[in-house]
């Protein structure tokens, strides 16, 4: 079963191809907007990790965004081919719709040919203050 094991944002990101790490600068976990909704650029970072059985598997994945307020918003999927074990995905911006806590998670399914398979969310989650200017 896929394991997707940190979730960050951040406002920029980039890959030393040298050594392999990932720079992540300027973590997120406030905003502050003139206005909702909005548009908001930023990098989101998901790391996953995939058994031996798994590689060259198909899968998708979404990300899920969680209100306090008990509203969830769902991206559209975009699939996860791994080859290694371990898998970096980058996302580029998200969108907020209230000033409230945001949960950002993950789900993620087998693809199929119906798209019919169950999603399963991951726990783990990075949390974003949205607050509105005054």
């Amino acid at each position: 079963m896929p394991q997707c094991y940190c979730i960050t944002i951040c406002t920029e990101s980039s890959i030393n191809r040298t050594n392999g790490t990932i720079n992540l600068l300027s973590l997120i976990g406030g905003i502050l907007v003139d206005a909702l909704p909005a548009t908001i650029p930023m990098k989101t970072q998901v790391f996953w990790y995939f058994s031996p059985e798994e590689l060259e598997q198909n899968f998708e994945s979404r990300l899920v965004i969680s209100l306090k307020q008990g509203h969830t918003m769902y991206s559209q999927p975009f699939a996860l081919n791994p080859s290694t074990p371990y898998l970096h995905i980058e996302g580029n911006e998200m969108q907020v719709f209230s000033a409230d806590e945001h949960r950002i998670g993950i789900e993620w399914r087998r693809q199929t040919d119906t798209n019919d398979a169950p999603w399963n969310r991951e726990s783990v989650f990075w949390p974003i203050f949205v607050h509105l200017s005054s």
